[in-house]
């Protein structure tokens, strides 16, 4: 059975024009009058926007799976941290006690010093200056000892007790990570539950205007990369409009795409996503607490966003990993990635700029945030729960990893148009 967001690569992206361009040809009211074809498409709008949900659900669940396990890290560090300390510790308070002890055993031999013995040793009074002062310094560093190894003794309890807060700190966001890919893997049935009963007049209609929507998308692109000159560095400025529309056709919003630069297209099993529970390690990075932000994002951080000089590097690091199936949580180009992993693997692999794990994280980072029509090529499209690499200007395009069993994919406005903001860093 056609499953309805079936995987699109950029073989497909780019080659669906001409085998689709009939489709597109069609007149949307074609069948308007027919009650039956009013029925599923009704039936089939329906499907696709439930499914497009539970893509925004998983997106979510992943975020704050994501953050638990970055939760888990940093209490792990604290663990590590406090355990040195007490080490450390330790190792200052056997040296200490050696010493003392060492000066114990002397006096014990020799006999404690007193005022008396000073006096009627010392052959002058500069001599018994020297002597006295040499008696108090001696004493003055006993006490000093005693004092810091009661200090050591005091910290130690404290950092056991970090060590103690911190165990059940990583006990409890391992349990929350484990609870929130529970969720994903019900998600996942319950997403599949919905394909497996969509009937096949429905199941082939979203299929067709998933084809459309590619083969539109391809059309544009297509058409800006035989006009568009040859793409520069990542540090060469993309020069494309950013007052493109942000509506539901995307031919009219990409015509400042960068000619995409050519790479080898990846033939990976969309289902390769489905099965992984491995957790790639990363290193570590400050997190960003979750944050819940409004819809209206057409003011900016800035008086202007600029221009995102980097736009032609992240678009072709996107496309890098195009066929890459899609993995819950993951972080890994090339095996397997979520949506914000895309988009921090992008920014990071073209500007060197960390701009955070999950999309929450990546919002509170941004430099500037504008409306998904102010976006250009390389900026990140937003929406709670779920982001993707600007493709063409206005965001009539964009390249994402939408849910497991799928892969980083091309899509156009016309077939998903989520996003509430556009997101930038300097």
């Amino acid at each position: 059975m056609n499953t309805p967001n079936a995987a699109l690569t950029r073989r497909a992206f780019f080659g669906g024009a001409a085998a689709f361009g009939v489709a597109l040809a069609l007149p949307k009211g074609a069948y308007a009058d027919d009650p039956a074809t009013s029925d599923v498409k009704a039936r089939a709008s329906a499907a696709r926007d439930k499914l497009n949900d539970m893509t925004v659900r998983l997106g979510k669940s992943s975020d704050a799976y994501n953050q638990a396990l970055e939760d888990y890290d940093a209490a792990v560090a604290s663990m590590d941290d406090a355990q040195t300390r007490i080490e450390e510790n330790d190792a200052r308070i056997a040296d200490l006690q050696s010493r003392l002890g060492t000066r114990a055993r002397s006096m014990y031999r020799e006999g404690q010093t007193t005022f008396l013995d000073i006096f009627l040793g010392s052959s002058s009074f500069d001599d018994f200056v020297r002597n006295w002062d040499a008696l108090t310094d001696m004493n003055s560093q006993d006490a000093d000892m005693v004092a810091q190894t009661k200090d050591l003794r005091v910290d130690n309890e404290i950092q056991k007790e970090t060590y103690a807060q911190a165990a059940a700190t990583a006990d409890q966001k391992l349990q929350e990570a484990d609870a929130e890919k529970q969720n994903a893997e019900a998600l996942i049935k319950q997403y599949q539950a919905e394909v497996d009963s969509l009937d096949s007049q429905v199941a082939e209609l979203l299929e067709q205007e998933q084809q459309a929507a590619a083969a539109e998308a391809a059309s544009a692109a297509a058409s800006v990369g035989a006009s568009a000159p040859a793409a520069s560095s990542g540090g060469s400025s993309d020069s494309g409009s950013t007052s493109g529309s942000s509506s539901s056709s995307s031919s009219s919003s990409s015509d400042s795409a960068p000619a995409a630069p050519s790479h080898s297209d990846s033939d990976s099993d969309p289902d390769a996503g489905s099965d992984s529970d491995s957790r790639p390690s990363a290193p570590s990075r400050p997190s960003s607490p979750s944050h819940s932000h409004s819809s209206d994002s057409s003011s900016s951080r800035s008086s202007s966003g600029g221009s995102n000089s980097y736009g032609s590097a992240i678009l072709a690091a996107a496309e890098s990993q195009l066929g890459v199936p899609y993995v819950y949580g993951g972080t890994e180009p090339g095996v397997g990635l979520d949506c914000s992993g895309l988009t921090s693997y992008c920014w990071q692999e073209a500007t060197g700029r960390w701009i955070g794990r999950t999309t929450d994280a990546q919002y509170a980072s941004a430099d500037w945030i504008g409306s998904p029509s102010q976006a250009q090529v390389g900026d990140v499209l937003y929406k709670d729960g779920h982001v993707a690499i600007c493709a063409s200007a206005g965001a009539g395009s964009y390249i994402h990893a939408p849910l497991p069993g799928k892969v980083v994919q091309y899509c156009s406005a016309s077939w998903w148009n989520p996003w509430t903001a556009a997101l930038r860093w300097n």
